[in-house]
Order: C-alpha cells, then sequence, then structure tokens
C-alpha cells in the first residue's frame, strides 16, 4: 500500500514537472497541460491526505513535495502569462534566423566547387 502511494505520487510529479516545460502559446489557451497536471497532484494531495499517519514521516515529506509540485506549476503558468509577448518576439527571431540561415545555406549550394 505505502508503495503505491508513492508510485502514483512519484508519476504525479514528475508528469507535473514536465508539464511545466509544456505551456501552451496561444493567449487564449489557458494552458491545458498544466492545469491537468495541478488536477492530477490536487487528487495526490487528497489521497496522501486519507492515508494513515504511521509511514515513518514519509507521507507528510510526500505531501510537502506535492504542495512544491503545484506551486511550481501555479509559478510556471503565471510565468508564462507575464511573459506571453516576449515567447512572440523570441519566436519571430528565432524565425528570421532560421530563414537567414535557409538563405545562406543556398547561397553556398550555388557556389562552384
Amino acid at each position: 500500500m505505502k508503495k503505491s502511494y508513492i508510485s502514483i505520487f512519484a508519476a504525479f510529479l514528475v508528469g507535473g514537472l514536465l508539464a511545466t516545460g509544456v505551456a501552451a502559446r496561444d493567449k487564449e489557451e489557458k494552458q491545458p497541460h498544466m492545469q491537468e497536471a495541478l488536477k492530477g497532484l490536487a487528487h495526490v494531495q487528497i489521497e496522501l491526505q486519507k492515508a494513515t499517519d504511521d509511514k515513518g514521516g514519509h507521507r507528510h515529506n510526500a505531501l510537502d513535495l506535492v504542495k512544491q509540485a503545484m506551486d511550481e506549476v501555479k509559478a510556471g503558468i503565471t510565468f508564462d502569462s507575464e511573459h506571453d509577448n516576449d515567447k512572440k518576439d523570441n519566436d519571430k527571431k528565432d524565425n528570421k534566423d532560421n530563414d537567414k540561415k535557409d538563405d545562406d545555406k543556398k547561397d553556398n549550394d550555388k557556389k562552384p566547387k
């Protein structure tokens, strides 16, 4: 039983942390992956709270880590919404850089060898 709670917690923690890096780019989207990660972490938190407290402090530590993971996911959502314009500017810059590289490559391919 103890291992199943730890396995569930670990799966949701890893999933939540991975989802942090997968943020929606459009302003219209409400970051569905991040929201799902929060829901999963909230479920884990509820299950850990229901578990008996005879786990040698591990249940309490797991609850603290779930809370920390939830805070990080929320911080990621906030960061993304506050830096939405930065991402769009970086995307445009990246596209221009890639276009220039493609143009340079075409020019090099045309040169006689």
